[in-house]
């Protein structure tokens, strides 16, 4: 969404529009095969989680300086894939 706003006017352009869906289509799918091997039960969800951590962590990265965000994202990554495969062991 960060992409759209840097493109003031243009924003609409379809070619911008194609850009920024191919960009998270291509994430979306990175991230799914990076945890399609853990066999969750409810993998779209972990991807979710996963993309929404990458795009705060992103927007956090550019407004705060701290030197420590990215082991606690790493963490939050952690603490997210562990509870969804206890889900997972659960069902």
């Amino acid at each position: 969404m960060k992409g759209l706003a840097e493109f003031g006017p243009e924003a609409n352009s379809p070619d911008v529009q194609t850009t920024i869906a191919f960009y998270f289509k291509a994430l979306h799918e990175f991230v799914a095969s990076l945890i399609e091997p853990l066999a969750l039960s409810d993998p779209e969800k972990a991807v979710i989680q996963i993309l929404s951590l990458i795009q705060g962590s992103i927007v956090m990265a550019q407004s705060t300086p701290d030197p420590g965000l990215v082991k606690t994202i790493r963490d939050a990554a952690r603490v997210l894939l562990e509870n969804a495969l206890t889900a997972s062991s659960e069902t």
